[in-house]
């Protein structure tokens, strides 16, 4: 099995630029000096020791919280100057920047997550914490891009962007060089541990939203998406 190669379509709308301008300024409030441009690199850079404005989301607190119960140890932040540098080449890699963020609770390189730790063991739950963390900020961007827009050029934008999210998912599993066998196991692995999946992304979708509403005064809803929904777009049934 193979990803398809698809092209994001730019369409740039006034919803698009008030979510981008709501992202950036959460995200400045949070101690982020944030560079949107064409060749940005879509990561983030830490400049200063920074402490954590919220626990970092992990499986079994995402769990145990449940929807409509928001509970991440929250701590306004506080800095005299930009704590890190998020830069992104667009809405959707800040979006995809930006769940992450919430799902970290800090700006940190990698958003804390340890690299060296690659290739990650799928077999235990460390690894497929990392997974579930990327799939969650994949579904939960998508979401926000999608927003409430059922027309075809906006579903075109969101399924190449799910694409291209995936794309770079197998090189965390030491899969880079057989790819299509972590596309083959992935619908799977997602299935046999779907609770663990789908609290992540409930729980991304909450901090995204309570973020946005503190940030920037941002309350529009995004589609309620999900990892099986995305992928039976792409013919793959889950």
């Amino acid at each position: 099995m193979t990803m398809p190669g698809l092209t994001i379509p730019e369409l740039e709308s006034d919803a698009d630029n008030l979510l981008l301008e709501a992202c950036s300024k959460t995200l400045r409030r949070l101690g982020a000096d944030v560079r949107i441009r064409a060749e940005g690199e879509n990561l983030i850079r830490s400049l200063l020791q920074g402490s954590a404005f919220a626990a970092r989301a992990t499986v079994s607190a995402c769990a145990q919280q449940g929807r409509g119960n928001l509970d991440w140890g929250w701590s306004e932040p506080t800095f005299d100057a930009p704590i890190a540098v998020i830069e992104a080449s667009g809405l959707p890699n800040l979006l995809h920047e930006f769940v992450h963020v919430a799902l970290a609770g800090q700006l940190a390189d990698d958003h804390g997550i340890d690299y060296r730790a690659i290739p990650y063991d799928l077999g235990m739950p460390g690894g497929r914490q990392v997974l579930w963390d990327e799939l969650a900020a994949c579904v939960v961007s998508c979401a926000y891009l999608l927003g409430g827009s059922r027309q075809t050029g906006s579903w075109m934008r969101v399924d190449g962007w799910f694409d291209e999210q995936l794309g770079i998912q197998p090189i965390f599993y030491g899969m880079d060089d057989a790819p299509e066998h972590f596309w083959s196991m992935l619908p799977g692995l997602v299935e046999l541990h779907s609770s663990e999946c789908r609290a992540m992304s409930e729980c991304a979708y909450e901090r995204v939203a309570a973020l946005l509403e503190w940030g920037a005064a941002y309350d529009a809803k995004p589609a309620r998406l999900s990892f099986a929904m995305l992928w039976d777009r792409r013919g793959q049934v889950l």
